[in-house]
């Protein structure tokens, strides 16, 4: 499991690209995104394995898990 955290410290909302590197045997068998404070929409693309999550508002924090 790969854990992360990321708190928009600018003061625009922004789109958090995250992009996960891991070994080409490897498969991603789950997948869980929790925005605070509001809504947020998010994205992912398994070819590439890249997650977008949309309008994270300033001062707010994304919660990011994948299961590998």
């Amino acid at each position: 499991m790969v854990c992360q955290t990321y708190k928009n410290v600018e003061q625009n909302t922004i789109e958090a690209i995250y992009k996960f590197p891991f070994n080409e045997v490897a498969a991603v068998c789950g997948f869980e995104a929790e925005v605070d404070q509001g809504h947020g929409a998010y994205l992912l693309e398994e070819h590439i394995f890249q997650c977008s999550i949309s309008n994270v508002m300033a001062d707010q924090t994304v919660y990011h898990q994948n299961y590998i």
